[in-house]
């Protein structure tokens, strides 16, 4: 089947960063599924709906920290793990953090 549904997914990652993924998929929970997987061996989890927005702005190539975060450089590095594994997935299209070190 195409791939026809955008899903925006909010959570929080190491070090208190937040993240927002966007999903291309034909398949929500296959997809919602996958992003969780990841998470639980990242020690990632997700937000309540809208609640990681705060750190956010929309711009025209997807989303942009309002005030970039600094993080320990353990929390760096299990935030650079994290989102890694989450842009190997096929259904995830992009990870955005707050944090000065993967915007």
């Amino acid at each position: 089947a195409p791939r026809s549904g955008c899903r925006s997914s909010r959570m929080y990652g190491p070090g208190g960063s937040a993240l927002i993924i966007e999903a291309l998929t034909d398949s929500k929970n296959r997809a919602v599924n996958e992003i969780k997987h990841v998470l639980a061996e990242h020690g990632g989890s997700l937000a309540a709906p809208g609640s990681a927005l705060w750190a956010f702005k929309k711009v025209e190539a997807g989303w942009e920290a309002t005030t970039p975060l600094a993080i320990a450089p353990e929390a760096q590095a299990a935030l650079t793990a994290l989102t890694e594994a989450l842009e190997e997935s096929d259904e995830v299209q992009s990870v955005s953090t707050n944090t000065d070190i993967h915007a």
